[in-house]
């Protein structure tokens, strides 16, 4: 649902200037768009393809991103919203998170849940998590000169 956000921008995103007339195909605004960083929390499937073998975080997401057959709205719509992540996320990734805490009641108030309550193994990703976001993230900038 809120990919559709990224579909809404498209029609507000102009690369080129106003006194040209072509239409805007939208091929150019992968240089323009930030990294893509998918995060997904209470990951439980195991990162292998359909002959058994491991594959990375990141291809499990391109795999998610293909195009699916059919033609009804709804899948015509999907395949839409994948396309565009893929045009305009040129550099994109996956960090999938296993459940934080096993516990359904504490599920519910995760939030004001203390640290030592979470899985480990969530308190670690989480912590690469952090580490990978805050070195990798690019300075926001206007006309080539950081803010």
């Amino acid at each position: 649902e809120n990919l559709s956000l990224v579909v809404n921008l498209t029609k507000y995103i102009r690369t080129k200037s106003a006194s040209d007339d072509s239409d805007e195909d939208g091929s150019s605004f992968g240089s323009f768009f930030p990294r893509f960083l998918w995060v997904v929390r209470d990951f439980s499937l195991q990162l292998i393809d359909e002959n058994g073998s491991s594959i990375t975080s990141k291809h499990y997401l391109e795999n998610a991103l293909r195009e699916i057959r059919g033609f009804s709205e709804k899948v015509q719509s999907k395949n839409r919203v994948r396309a565009m992540i893929r045009a305009f996320f040129e550099d994109r990734d996956c960090c999938p998170l296993v459940r934080p805490v096993e516990d359904e009641t504490l599920l519910q108030s995760l939030c004001s849940a203390e640290d030592d309550l979470l899985r480990p193994e969530f308190r670690a990703q989480m912590h690469a998590l952090r580490e990978r976001v805050f070195s990798t993230a690019d300075a926001k900038t206007l006309e080539g000169t950081a803010l």
